[in-house]
């Protein structure tokens, strides 16, 4: 059998037209243009939900989180064997780690105007609903008691 040569696969009609799915494409209307400007950005994020810009409060839960995640360190200290020994304990507690100070961090930049204080509550809410989720049922590895983080408010 002779290979296949350039010519014959150019040869084979196309009509740009059509779909391989068999439905004229012209017939289809061309997506709407988004254009999203930072001034509708922002509107639409003010009509998303009430939530308050109170970075008072963000510290205070950032505050509570790192004495969860300072106490979790302390544990896998104590333990026996250390980190090698606990790996998911120190998997966890690096991740929480990592997230609260991000979320420390972001403090300042939440004092830059309303929408980055949104931002910011965003994510300290996230960084602290996760540390939840790894320390509930765990406490005890952890070396805090039941509802640690119910002061988070």
């Amino acid at each position: 059998m002779p290979p296949l040569s350039l010519n014959r696969v150019a040869a084979v009609p196309f009509d740009h037209r059509y779909s391989p799915l068999g439905f004229d494409l012209d017939s289809v209307p061309p997506p709407p243009r988004w254009r999203i400007l930072l001034g509708d950005l922002r509107r639409r994020l003010d009509t998303l939900s009430p939530m308050t810009a109170d970075l008072s409060a963000a510290k205070s839960v950032i505050e509570l989180a790192e004495s969860v995640v300072t106490k979790g360190a302390e544990t896998l200290g104590a333990l026996p064997g250390g980190p090698d020994a606990n790996q998911v304990l120190a998997y966890d507690l690096a991740h929480a780690a990592a997230a609260v100070q991000t979320a420390h961090t972001l403090l300042d930049y939440g004092s830059k105007g309303d929408l980055e204080a949104r931002i910011t509550n965003a994510f300290v809410a996230d960084a602290v609903a996760e540390l939840a989720g790894k320390i509930v049922g765990r406490e005890a590895l952890w070396g805090v008691s039941p509802g640690a983080l119910d002061d988070a408010t």
